[in-house]
């Protein structure tokens, strides 16, 4: 648990901004949801890491030469403490 709140921390990911509304309405009641519609938001949102991250894999930011899904996922499991 972070972020000063008793609930869980769930970061999601995605660069739909119709599912990260529908995902961040489903699981407030149990979670503190944080959302980022781009790896590149993510990042600034990391400390604390949240305790839980749903990300879309098929993200791409490959317009703006920034990172996409994948490569979050990988730089998360690389930077995150476990």
């Amino acid at each position: 648990m972070s972020r000063n709140s008793p609930k869980p921390t769930v970061l999601i990911v995605d660069d739909n901004v119709n599912y990260l509304e529908s995902m961040r309405d489903a699981l407030a009641l149990d979670f503190d949801v944080i959302v980022a519609d781009s790896a590149e938001a993510a990042f600034s949102l990391l400390s604390p890491p949240p305790d839980i991250a749903i990300i879309d894999v098929r993200l791409d930011d490959s317009d703006h030469n920034n990172e996409g899904g994948m490569q979050l996922l990988d730089r998360l499991r690389r930077e995150v403490p476990q």
